[in-house]
């Protein structure tokens, strides 16, 4: 199970909350652009507030298209990960068990503990 359930996450990830600040400055920097050379250019002065008009949507749009699959991986290895930490307190629980019954020592209240964390995660 360890094989499939995790996959590395690239530190490129940070970028994506990056990226609504990169949409604010652009459209900025467009709209000051767009003012400052409007009495000399005339309508033409228009063009960088148009690709700020349009661009800002389209990287907000992106970004959260991007942070929902980063939100979908990020919740699909956690639980993965409760899943495996299961397993691992039922085979510890069994194997102490069987050691136990070997050497005729009594830990049921040191196992308590274990198997009670097995049952809440059981009944998430």
């Amino acid at each position: 199970m360890r094989d499939e359930a995790d996959p590395k996450m690239s530190n490129a990830w940070l970028i994506i909350y990056l990226i609504p600040i990169f949409a604010i400055i652009i459209g900025l920097v467009s709209l000051l652009f767009s003012v400052m050379l409007l009495p000399t250019l005339g309508p033409e002065a228009a063009l960088p507030a148009l690709v700020g008009i349009f661009l800002v949507p389209l990287l907000a749009l992106i970004s959260f298209v991007v942070s929902i699959i980063l939100t979908y991986k990020l919740v699909k290895r956690r639980n993965t990960h409760f899943k495996r930490q299961v397993f691992l307190f039922e085979d510890l629980i069994s194997a102490v068990k069987s050691l136990a019954t070997k050497k005729k020592v009594d830990v049921e209240v040191g196992l308590s503990s274990c198997e009670r964390t097995v049952r809440e995660t059981k009944a998430e």
